[in-house]
């Protein structure tokens, strides 16, 4: 389904009102559809969480907010782009295939590049604006990092 540009109080596709984050979201994919600002967060954790439970929490945690299942489109003969939202199967085949995923780094020492290289990566546009990697260490196996990474627009709204 694809969204035009609403306005605060209009209907979403989830029968709710439309917040201030989804507002912006609409209007982002309404006037540059190439906007590409990177928001990350990090956590170090003892031990690791096992990759299976960490996809199962994502989807229960993240897909309720529609944003978080849409991607961008580019209509054929151009134009502003809009919000389509993806049919939970795909959804539940991207958060294995994509979203939420596992890196192996060399040495603790390394997350911090990892972290800053971060920001110089594109944006697929026809994806998900958000990606979860479960980062482990050859050096210390029984220590691991939560590595989160969204698109401006989905993390603060702005």
């Amino acid at each position: 389904m694809a969204h035009e540009l609403l306005r605060e109080g209009d209907e979403v596709p989830a029968g709710g009102r439309l917040d201030f984050m989804a507002k912006v979201m609409h209007t982002l994919g309404r006037v540059e559809p190439r906007y590409e600002s990177t928001v990350v967060a990090t956590a170090r954790i003892d031990g690791v969480p096992d990759l299976d439970a960490l996809r199962e929490r994502a989807r229960a945690e993240l897909l309720p907010f529609w944003p978080l299942r849409s991607v961008l489109e580019t209509p054929p003969s151009g134009g502003a782009a809009r919000w389509r939202e993806l049919t939970e199967a795909d959804m539940r085949a991207r958060i294995v295939t994509q979203l939420v995923t596992t890196r192996l780094l060399a040495s603790r020492h390394d997350f911090d590049g990892f972290v800053g290289d971060s920001f110089a990566l594109p944006w697929d546009w026809a994806a998900p604006l958000w990606r979860i990697e479960l980062v482990t260490f050859a050096d210390a196996p029984q220590q691991s990092a939560l590595f989160v990474r969204l698109n401006h627009c989905i993390a603060d709204g702005a």
